[in-house]
């Protein structure tokens, strides 16, 4: 067990025990165990507490998660990546995005669950309701990110932090979903589940099949480039949530 070796060990043991935590709420669902059936007792309370200014707090947590916000984060990501020729990194964040939406996908297709009632939703929502797949994207984009920011800083203020900050994001991207009545709350939880599952897997294996201190030498980005990807997303965010109101 050499420090070399650490983050690989840890990436196992963060995979497998996801993965058999997902695979519990799965089969709570088929046998319709107390979780399940806790599920319109959460979301029932949760419709009393709701007010305008939450809803627009809720509304902008869950755009985070929106496909147009996550497709324009993670073409600048990427950019930066290619930029700085970080072809490791790269791959795996190519690799997340796109193997998240194909397990969604998959997943949905599966177990086909109806949503919540959607006249007491706040917003329109299609397709099947296990797993949420914000919170499903929100690992396999800002989760991934924090993975990276991790690795480049040896500051354990800046990575707890990083860790804390995007976990509270994630855990409220989550929540925003089964607030606005979208989502049963297991779906998110099934999500909190896979999404880091799927993440962990992806780096483990590609540790595993191409060491990342194989790479070539890195090509250091200017912060400016950096700073300027980073206002444009936010900007993307800021324009996309006051383009989209909540309509009830």
């Amino acid at each position: 067990m050499s420090p070399q070796r650490l983050p690989l060990a840890f990436g196992l043991v963060i995979a497998a025990a996801c993965w058999l935590a997902f695979f519990g709420v799965v089969e709570d669902y088929i046998e319709g165990d107390p979780l399940i059936q806790a599920d319109l007792r959460v979301i029932s309370l949760l419709q009393t507490i709701r007010k305008p200014a939450l809803n627009q707090v809720m509304l902008f947590l869950t755009y985070l998660g929106n496909w147009q916000v996550i497709t324009v984060g993670a073409a600048i990501f990427a950019i930066l990546m290619y930029l700085s020729r970080q072809w490791w990194w790269l791959s795996a964040f190519v690799t997340s995005i796109l193997g998240e939406q194909l397990l969604s996908q998959l997943t949905k297709f599966t177990f086909h669950r109806d949503r919540p009632n959607p006249n007491n939703a706040l917003l329109h929502a299609t397709g099947s309701s296990l797993p949420s797949g914000h919170a499903l994207v929100a690992f396999a984009f800002y989760g991934f990110i924090a993975c990276y920011a991790v690795t480049q800083t040896r500051s354990w203020w800046a990575r707890t932090l990083i860790v804390s900050g995007v976990i509270s994001l994630i855990l409220g991207i989550g929540f925003s979903r089964i607030y606005l009545g979208v989502h049963w709350p297991s779906d998110v939880i099934a999500s909190f589940a896979l999404g880091p599952a799927w993440v962990a897997t992806v780096l483990t294996v590609f540790n595993l099949a191409w060491p990342l201190i194989s790479q070539e030498s890195i090509r250091p980005l200017s912060s400016w480039i950096v700073a300027v990807g980073a206002v444009v997303w936010m900007a993307f965010v800021v324009t996309f949530f006051l383009t989209h109101p909540l309509i009830v």
